[in-house]
């Protein structure tokens, strides 16, 4: 799917999500399917959109619930720098709020960041999960990567600018915090990972901006884990190889 006229066109379409008080911040969902919970959660500088791939796809398996975390999408922002620990706090709290006791999730890049110490912290709600193109520790990304964020100009996402109840005037001081974030965070211990029970699928891709020697660490720190690699993919691997990915990833999630 190209994001062409037509796609901003739908974007501004009303759509099936709504607003949820999840601890101090409201945060806009949506949800899709019918049956068990599965968490989708979006990368950094990214909204729901960017997981259009994998929707309708897991949507004929499970009860999907997609939500945006603050100054993403149709979340505003909230004053202060971005944590991945205040990230999973907010996971938490919004499924506290849609009275969800456990669920399976898949995060993508800072997606899958904050799933780590929900894990370890809230063992409670996470059955299993899906990590895609995560990273435990910000050292575990490509030098170049670092290098060429820290030169980077602030770029206005189209998207932020139909999405964003800030306006499109705010979307540098989120791609500040954004790259922040990055170039600080996370900072994970391995006997945080090891804390975590749940199963596991690591994922990335064999051309991916985080290290391949910093996602076999990741492997091998947790208890119940799995690893895939996805020829021929970077970063973005979940739009490059949809067909690919997404079957992978439901065998894992549907395994007993």
């Amino acid at each position: 799917m190209k994001l062409t006229p037509s796609y901003f066109k739908n974007l501004k379409r009303k759509r099936r999500g709504t607003y949820v008080r999840a601890g101090k911040v409201r945060t806009y969902y949506e949800t899709y399917g019918r049956g068990r919970p599965l968490l989708l959660l979006h990368g950094g500088l990214s909204c729901i959109e960017g997981l259009r791939y994998q929707i309708p796809f897991f949507a004929k398996h499970f009860k999907v619930i997609l939500p945006e975390r603050p100054g993403h999408g149709r979340t505003a922002d909230i004053s202060g720098h971005y944590t991945y620990e205040a990230m999973a706090r907010q996971t938490a709290a919004l499924m506290d709020a849609l009275k969800i006791k456990k669920a399976r999730l898949m995060g993508y890049s800072d997606g899958a960041n904050l799933i780590y110490l929900l894990a370890a912290q809230r063992p409670d709600l996470v059955e299993r999960f899906i990590s895609v193109g995560g990273n435990f520790h910000y050292s575990g990304c490509e030098r170049k990567f670092q290098k060429e964020l820290k030169q980077q100009k602030p770029f206005l996402d189209p998207r932020y600018a139909v999405l964003s109840p800030d306006g499109a005037e705010h979307y540098p001081e989120v791609f500040k915090k954004c790259r922040r974030l990055w170039l600080t965070e996370p900072r994970w211990k391995k006997s945080l990972l090891r804390k975590i029970r749940a199963r596991a699928l690591i994922m990335s891709g064999d051309g991916d901006m985080i290290r391949h020697e910093h996602t076999l660490e990741l492997y091998r720190s947790l208890r119940k884990a799995q690893l895939a690699v996805i020829p021929g993919t970077g970063h973005s691997l979940l739009k490059e190889k949809p067909q690919l990915v997404n079957p992978l990833m439901l065998e894992f999630l549907n395994q007993p």
